[in-house]
């Protein structure tokens, strides 16, 4: 997964740090980590520099979903500031997780990537806020395939797949019946 992280440092310096010489080298930078746990790595990066931080992982249990709508919301790349996000996780109510929903299409949830099963396809929205490194790797080794994903279509579907880098395809499911769509 390495290479994936990598490659969004790359495509994130040429959005935003297009005077900078190189991205940072991941595989020169981050720590050994411990192959039977896993950590979250906080990298926090600017033109010259960057803070390094772990943290052992611990996957917290998602059970509901519930969807909120946001039609202006933007999170191309990884920031530190996820307010806007954090304004709409605040909207879950009694759920675990959310949903965003932007112009009537699925996006992404507040740390996760969705990925759906149809049945025989898995199938995560082409209209994604964060292009995620794990999806990426999923989509780059056809696991799964990108479509336009409505909210009207979530009732098609057999299961929600929520992943990460940190968390793989069905390792975190939400049956349909626990995605609350108002």
């Amino acid at each position: 997964m390495l290479q994936w992280h990598q490659d969004r440092i790359n495509y994130a310096f040429e959005e935003c740090y297009q005077s900078a010489n190189k991205p940072h080298n991941l595989a020169k930078i981050l720590p050994k980590l411990k192959k039977n746990q896993k950590f979250k790595v906080r990298f926090l990066y600017h033109e010259s520099g960057f803070t390094l931080e772990t943290h052992e992982y611990n996957h917290r249990l998602i059970e509901t979903v519930q969807c909120v709508h946001d039609n202006e919301i933007s999170y191309p790349h990884k920031f530190q500031d996820r307010k806007e996000l954090q304004k709409l996780y605040d909207l879950r109510g009694d759920a675990d997780e959310i949903l965003i929903i932007k112009g009537g299409l699925v996006t992404d949830a507040f740390y996760y990537n969705a990925v759906f099963w149809d049945g025989q396809n898995w199938v995560t929205p082409k209209s994604h806020l964060l292009p995620g490194t794990r999806r990426q790797y999923l989509l780059d080794h056809g696991r799964i395939k990108a479509i336009n994903i409505g909210i009207n279509d979530l009732v098609n579907f057999e299961k929600l797949s929520l992943i990460n880098a940190l968390v793989d395809l069905e390792e975190c499911v939400v049956f349909p019946s626990n995605i609350q769509l108002k």
